[in-house]
Parts: C-alpha cells; structure tokens; sequence
C-alpha cells in the first residue's frame, strides 16, 4: 500500500512538472507573437513588393492618375466605366478627357485632337487560343 501511495505521488508531481512545462512554453509562444509586432495582414490587398512597377511609357501617360481605382462594368449590354459612385459611358467626360471606348482591357480617351488608349492590366494581353 505505501508503494503505491509512493507511486500516486510522483505521477501527480510528475504530471503538475509536465503542466508547468506546457503552461511556460505557451507563455513563451505568445510573448514571441507579441514581440513580432506584427499586425494581421489584410487579404484583399497585395502583399508588400508584389505591385508590378509600370514601364517609362505608362508613367508619362497624363491619364492614368485619373483612371486609378476604376472598373468596367456592363449593364444592359452597354459598357460603362464606374469610377467611385459613378458610372461614365462612351462619350461623357471623365475629366478633361472624353471617353472614346471602352473594352474589359482598355479604355480610349480623347483630350482635343489626341486620343489615348490606357491599358487596364499592363502587361497582359489577350489572345484566341487554339484547339
């Protein structure tokens, strides 16, 4: 009977050595979390670095700026280009530019004599594949 009152001793010191082992690893888990500092990372937005640097040629482009944040969006067959609340068709300005066309890749904007095709996704072109 002492042996096992022995035994039932060192397997519940054995088991609280075991718990405090667990209990300080996790406390040191969490302190290194904390001590990342990092914020949780928002997934609808590109990683750091990941944005694609546009060429010489589309950094000149006066109409960039302008279209930064826009969509096409079709409605009724008809093509629009919804730019924050509003949605601007085929020839209605959209600044001093005026609207000339516009694909699912591109939009084609007139400013007096010039006309200007930006592409939408630079860099990336759009092709039949074959069977």
């Amino acid at each position: 009977m002492t042996q096992a009152i022995a035994t039932a001793r060192v397997n519940a010191n054995s088991m609280r050595h075991r718990a405090g082992v667990v209990g300080l690893m996790m406390v040191a888990l969490v302190a290194h979390f904390e001590a990342q500092g990092q914020e949780a990372r928002d997934p609808t937005r590109a990683p750091p670095g990941a944005s694609a640097q546009a060429s010489d040629a589309a950094k000149s482009d006066a109409a960039s700026p302008l279209l930064d944040g826009t969509a096409v969006v079709v409605r009724d067959g008809k093509t629009y280009l919804a730019s924050g609340t509003r949605l601007y068709a085929v020839g209605q300005q959209i600044g001093a530019n005026k609207i000339e066309r516009i694909t699912e890749t591109e939009i084609w904007l007139r400013n007096g004599s010039q006309v200007q095709k930006i592409q939408r996704f630079e860099g990336i072109q759009r092709r039949a594949v074959q069977p």
